[in-house]
């Protein structure tokens, strides 16, 4: 008997012991980029969240930019199940269909407030999540906001739309075929190789993040000219995706902190950023850099040259008309919101 009622306790116990104590899942996620700020507030922000929340269950290997598969081409590598996670911007897939800017951001885009709000509040999320998976076949979830980038680190000084002409650039996303028409020649470069590029004076020009992330990387360094602000990405929204596959193996709970520690991780990032961003000037000064701000006339012909584009692109892309018409009206809504107060 009490050979039997030790099993059965036993047993009792085992049925319900708690989930931190089975085996930790783990899956490989990869990155568009290998280090810097959004490395460190992004991907590995994330894992770490990630980790906390779930008590270890979710166990997370991180791979450095273009050590699984192209880094330009993460939502790829995940949908072929070489990596099952992915960090990367979704405005990397503007090639395959330019709808992605207008989850990334671009030029003619919210802003960081109202963007942000739009994703968690206004239906953005769901969207967001249907386009990724019907184009692009992976679980989308938005990891990491960023405010404004830095317009330029330049090897001249650009202090008009006028300058562009002629000049050589490193970017991504809508703005490769935005700046073609000021008469600038775009290149798509990774952040590893844009550096090389401007150092060497392959680009004449490079745009890649905020005042505090082009830091680390040292593009003020070989670069004299800081040309602001970043009308190209007025704020960028940076994903993780997820191979269907390996998302079907998480449990439901830990699907849910899941989102969870990707919230934490683009809210974190958004604040600290900010914060960083306001002291990067200083160490720009200190480098000697020449800040260039650019007018407000200049600001608003980019934005209204951004907005053609995107009139354009909606003509003919059911995807990019329904996402733009949701920006809008919510844009609309918080615009006459804010008249009010």
């Amino acid at each position: 008997m009490r050979q039997m009622l030790t099993t059965a306790l036993t047993a009792a116990l085992l049925a319900a012991a708690p989930a931190a104590a089975q085996q930790p899942q783990t899956f490989k996620m990869t990155a568009a980029v290998s280090g810097g700020d959004i490395y460190e507030l992004g991907a590995k922000a994330f894992i770490t969240h990630l980790d906390f929340l779930t008590e270890g269950r979710i166990k997370i290997q991180l791979f450095p930019g273009g050590s699984l598969g192209n880094p330009l081409k993460v939502s790829e590598t995940v949908k072929t199940g070489v990596a099952d996670m992915g960090f990367t911007a979704a405005g990397y897939d503007w090639g395959i269909d330019p709808t992605t800017a207008l989850f990334n951001g671009y030029s003619g885009h919210l802003g960081a407030e109202i963007h942000m709000h739009w994703v968690y509040e206004g239906g953005g999320m769901e969207l967001w999540q249907q386009y990724r998976e019907e184009k692009f076949g992976v679980k989308a979830i938005p990891l990491l906001l960023i405010p404004a980038e830095v317009g330029m680190h330049a090897r001249k000084p650009i202090r008009s739309l006028a300058d562009f002409k002629g000049i050589k650039l490193r970017t991504a996303g809508a703005w490769n075929e935005v700046v073609q028409e000021f008469g600038a020649s775009p290149v798509a470069l990774s952040m590893a190789d844009a550096y090389q590029a401007l150092e060497r004076g392959v680009v004449d020009a490079i745009e890649f993040s905020t005042a505090s992330h082009n830091i680390q990387p040292g593009f003020h360094k070989i670069a004299k000219y800081i040309i602001i602000p970043g009308i190209h990405q007025p704020e960028a929204f940076w994903e993780i995706d997820v191979n269907p596959a390996a998302w079907a193996k998480i449990g439901e709970r830990d699907k849910k902190l899941f989102a969870l520690a990707a919230k934490i991780t683009s809210l974190e990032g958004w604040m600290k950023t900010n914060v960083a961003d306001a002291k990067a000037f200083d160490v720009f000064r200190a480098n000697g850099n020449e800040i260039i701000r650019l007018s407000d006339a200049d600001r608003a012909e980019a934005h209204r040259k951004s907005i053609e584009w995107a009139e354009k692109k909606a003509k003919d892309n059911p995807w990019f008309a329904k996402v733009l018409a949701s920006q809008r009206e919510f844009e609309k809504t918080w615009q006459e919101s804010d008249k009010r107060k």
